[in-house]
């Protein structure tokens, strides 16, 4: 199924790794740069010696290198994190599909056989088709080890189930 929609888990997340790697690769580039800065002029000189001692001393060095290191290390945990907090929304929507689709074949064709052609669902059986369809992706949530209202948000999953039956009412539920 195409998913157009996603979690909001922030615009960091949706940064390619490579312009990750890639802009802190300069980053730290442009810090070691600093130490091999060359400057004309005898005070500059004196200057850019000291200033180039101090950066190039092996403290500087070891911090900057560790420094670069951690937040590197924190940037690609907090990535991953976000990737899989996307990963267990994809998978409750996937739940929700299936309980809408389930609660479709189990009770809502059986109504529709008894009504005449094109008939539609009363509003307390369209409610309880929607409580039917939140109890199974509650249910089967559960059994894969998925909260999915809390993934989801409670007071979002009956617009998230409206969703998924127009688009199985459109013919586009697959896409």
């Amino acid at each position: 199924m195409k998913r157009t929609r996603r979690r909001r888990l922030g615009k960091l997340s949706r940064i390619p790794l490579s312009t990750v790697v890639l802009t802190s690769t300069l980053v730290f580039v442009a810090v070691i740069g600093l130490a091999g800065c060359t400057r004309t002029g005898v005070e500059e000189e004196a200057d850019r010696t000291w200033i180039y001692a101090i950066l190039s001393s092996d403290a500087v060095i070891n911090a900057v290198v560790t420094i670069v290191g951690m937040i590197w290390t924190a940037l690609l945990g907090w990535l991953g994190y976000n990737k899989a907090q996307e990963n267990k929304y994809d998978e409750a929507i996937e739940i929700f599909n299936d309980a809408v689709y389930n609660t479709y074949v189990t009770y809502v064709k059986a109504i529709r056989d008894e009504l005449e052609k094109g008939g539609k669902l009363t509003n307390a059986q369209a409610t309880e088709a929607r409580e039917r369809a939140i109890k199974y992706a509650v249910e089967r949530g559960k059994n894969e080890g998925l909260d999915v209202l809390k993934i989801i948000g409670k007071e979002a999953a009956p617009r998230i189930i409206s969703a998924i039956v127009g688009r199985m009412k459109r013919g586009t539920a697959d896409e």
